[in-house]
């Protein structure tokens, strides 16, 4: 069976580890007397190796295995009763991956990692933490910008041109599916979005975007741009634009530290011939599409310069709007 994994095998010599996609079948829900895990199955690449490797295998959770997950993966009792036990040799796998291998799959972080550590805390291989892990499902909500926060794997793989291959509900497919997504979702977004996105924040990034965050951030900087606010919290500056709108607007922030010279200049002119009426209206929306209506090429326009332009010729926006 053919796998698309080219951009994936690129990753990981990006993060200079291994990758290892896996996913896990189980009796039923965590924190149940009856949970163990039915099956599991992985993908490894490497970062000095154009290849990958694929494993799928049946496990005896020691457990009775609950009517709706027979149902949902078609794992039964006797499929697994002459299988391997989790602590035969994937506890001490999972246990040396947690600290020198990237682990990811879809939506593990919720489900799939705590999974494995239950199961190694009962066979023996305790887990302190995993050190290097990330999630396909937020990669994808993260770049996709998705205001839908749901979506099964299935689902959204669709969402990337990606099917199925394979049975459905089983480790082995579902791992290819995701190994598939996330070669999508680097071709599609590219390398340095998706980095962004798994490796440690730098320093002076911060987890939450508000306005007040954004005040914080550019304390005592005398010129800050939207590609480094966005790069600072991790995010598109679609978001990071609406917010600082936000901060200019209540005062949070000297708007001329954002300044884009050139963009100033043309407003200064363009601000006194524009219709009047566009900007006492107390929308921002109709001024900008007049103004852009008539922008010259190269000038870069946008909801953040003309609140700038506006603060410096005393035209504050939040004073105007309507109340």
């Amino acid at each position: 069976m053919e796998i698309s994994f080219n951009h994936v095998i690129k990753l990981a010599a990006r993060l200079g580890r291994s990758i290892h996609i896996f996913d896990l079948e189980c009796t039923t829900f965590r924190g149940m007397a009856n949970f163990g895990i039915t099956e599991v199955a992985g993908f490894r690449v490497w970062p000095d190796k154009d290849s990958g490797a694929i494993y799928s295998h049946l496990i005896n959770p020691e457990r009775e295995i609950s009517r709706e997950a027979q149902k949902l993966t078609g794992i039964t009792q006797s499929m697994v009763a002459d299988k391997e036990l989790w602590g035969a040799r994937y506890a001490a796998d999972y246990r040396r991956m947690a600290g020198d291998t990237w682990l990811t799959g879809y939506n593990i972080k919720t489900f799939d990692l705590h999974a494995v550590k239950d199961m190694n805390e009962r066979y023996g291989f305790p887990i302190d933490e995993f050190k290097f892990v990330f999630d396909v499902r937020d990669l994808h909500l993260n770049l996709s910008c998705a205001e839908n926060k749901k979506g099964t794997l299935v689902e959204v793989a669709a969402m990337y041109g990606v099917t199925p291959k394979g049975a459905a509900h089983r480790a082995k497919a579902d791992v290819i599916l995701t190994v598939e997504t996330l070669d999508k979702i680097i071709d599609l977004y590219g390398m340095q979005a998706v980095l962004d996105r798994i490796l440690p924040k730098a320093d002076g990034a911060y987890d939450k975007l508000t306005a007040q965050a954004i005040a914080k951030f550019v304390k005592n900087k005398t010129q800050v741009s939207l590609p480094q606010l966005a790069k600072a919290f991790v995010t598109d500056e679609k978001k990071v634009s609406f917010e600082l709108g936000r901060a200019i607007d209540e005062r949070l922030v000297d708007p001329t530290i954002f300044a884009a010279a050139d963009t100033q200049h043309w407003l200064a002119e363009a601000l006194v011939e524009v219709n009047g009426e566009l900007v006492t209206g107390g929308k921002l929306k109709p001024l900008y599409e007049a103004l852009a209506s008539g922008k010259p090429e190269g000038v870069l326009l946008d909801y953040v310069q003309l609140r700038v332009a506006l603060s410096s010729m005393g035209m504050d926006w939040s004073s105007r709007k309507p109340t």
